[in-house]
């Protein structure tokens, strides 16, 4: 049994405003620049990618100082589907001027969610990974797609973006994954959606942050009524151990999980992961030594040792 549906009102379907449209003049002229330094992204100096360091920052100066203006905007993707996004958050960067979202991750998870039964998307975002699920699968008989986000504008957003492409397999939560139910509290920049993270502890109220619902994945959907593979992605800002543990009952059902996870959370994700007799791998398919020094923050595959030629096997296409 999935959820239901608890997110705000979004609108109505096929309004004439939600189509896509010209992006503003700033925007367009900004464009070329944007283009240019994601195309010089692949040349490393010191294994840094220059190019892509001065987009980030000409984006974070732009994104406070002239990309201002609260309005939304319906993107015509790479991918096939539409999407609405805000202009003013800097997360929708590469969606606003590529129309596509971290391709490296996309390509791994059309290979995934090929024959997928299933895909559970945890901290969605803007939902760009949710609405590909759907694009993907929509004519298989019972796929669906859990879409978990706690921020009630993105919701609001998700929202219309599944009612624009008409897509009807998907659940919207507003929520946070966490490894019990219960009610804490999520922050985020305004213009950076992305660096939201929420917080279970009742003490930990800041300012600017608000109340919002905790729950535990597996408390989502009855396994048993899957009749097929489970993937479960997660982005959750530090989180990850947290929302893993509330998803114990997937592993049993032997759920692959692609993950960002952070190196602060290692040393407690690697006896949780050994408990499981899940293996850690990174998104080539390598497994991962616990031991060695990880990136701050990288994408990762959680899988039962059981199914790591398989996992492996099935994202080659991508990584080849």
């Amino acid at each position: 049994m999935l959820p239901v549906d608890r997110s705000p009102s979004a609108g109505t379907r096929g309004d004439a405003s939600m189509s896509p449209a010209a992006l503003p003049a700033a925007y367009r002229l900004y464009s070329p620049v944007h283009h240019l330094l994601t195309a010089l992204g692949t040349v490393q100096v010191r294994s840094k990618h220059p190019s892509i360091i001065l987009r980030n920052r000409i984006n974070r100066m732009l994104y406070r100082s002239v990309f201002t203006h609260r309005r939304d905007h319906t993107i015509q993707t790479r991918d096939g589907f539409l999407i609405r996004v805000p202009l003013y958050d800097q997360a929708a960067a590469s969606i606003v001027f590529e129309r596509a979202y971290s391709p490296g991750e996309a390509a791994i998870l059309r290979q995934l969610l090929k024959g997928c039964a299933l895909f559970v998307d945890v901290g969605a975002n803007l939902g760009y990974f949710s609405l590909l699920a759907c694009a993907l699968n929509r004519h298989q008989d019972d796929f669906a797609v859990v879409t978990i986000e706690p921020n009630a504008a993105l919701c609001r957003l998700i929202k219309i973006s599944f009612e624009l492409n008409q897509f009807d397999c998907a659940e919207l939560i507003e929520a946070a994954a966490g490894r019990e139910a219960g009610c804490g509290y999520f922050q985020v920049q305004d213009n950076l959606s992305s660096n939201g993270r929420a917080v279970l502890e009742a003490d930990s109220a800041s300012d600017g942050a608000v109340r919002v619902e905790f729950v535990r994945i597996d408390d989502l959907v009855q396994y048993n009524t899957v009749t097929g593979s489970i993937l479960i992605k997660i982005d959750v800002e530090g989180g990850e151990v947290d929302a893993l543990a509330g998803a114990t009952e997937a592993m049993r059902h032997g759920a692959v999980f692609m993950c960002e996870v952070w190196a602060s959370s290692v040393s407690e994700l690697d006896p949780f992961l050994a408990s499981h007799n899940y293996v850690m791998m990174d998104v080539s398919g390598n497994c991962i030594d616990y031991r060695a020094s990880l990136p701050s923050r990288t994408d990762v595959i959680l899988a039962p040792a059981s199914r790591v030629a398989a996992v492996q096997h099935a994202i080659q296409p991508a990584v080849a």
